[in-house]
């Protein structure tokens, strides 16, 4: 068993609010989070980390926790691609995409820790096939993901049953 945090901060996109690159940031952690309880993955947290620097700076990054064990490579796989997937489609639907927030969104140390992680255990993967099929997910779990992003912008820490739960309540019936 292995559990992988994922330290993810959005890169610098100046032509973004704080409160987007908030929720930009909340979606991409909240697909990680949503995609793992949707396969039975452990999610012990969410947590969006905001901190602001003494020359009146500021940077929003994020870490969701995600048990990994090698018989659900595929599944953590998919978990993995997830948030910079559910990134890229917010900006989408907030109208928002550009060179430079798509930039801001992408998250290759996902796919670099995932192919490491899977490896270790002498597992290989197709990348593009994985994220094919977690755009997917995303696309058909959307209502969950932006309820859990929601969530996590405004506490700024979920717990995993916290997700469950919000999973379970916006799930279609």
């Amino acid at each position: 068993m292995k559990a992988i945090p994922d330290p993810d901060t959005v890169a610098y996109a100046p032509s973004l609010a704080r409160d987007q690159v908030l929720l930009l940031q909340a979606h991409h952690e909240a697909a990680h989070a949503v995609i793992a309880v949707h396969y039975g993955l452990e999610v012990t947290s969410l947590e969006i980390l905001q901190r602001t620097e003494d020359h009146g700076g500021w940077s929003i990054g994020g870490i969701t926790y995600v048990t990994y064990f090698p018989h659900e490579a595929h599944q953590f796989a998919l978990q993995g691609a997830a948030g910079e997937l559910a990134a890229l489609t917010w900006l989408d639907k907030q109208i928002l995409t550009s060179e430079e927030t798509i930039a801001a969104a992408t998250a290759d140390h996902d796919r670099d820790d995932v192919i490491q992680l899977l490896a270790q255990d002498g597992i290989q993967i197709s990348w593009p096939q994985v994220r094919d099929r977690a755009q997917t997910e995303v696309d058909a779990l959307w209502p969950q993901v932006s309820a859990v992003a929601q969530a996590a912008a405004e506490k700024g820490r979920l717990t995993g049953a916290e997700i469950v739960r919000i999973c379970a309540v916006t799930s279609p019936a």
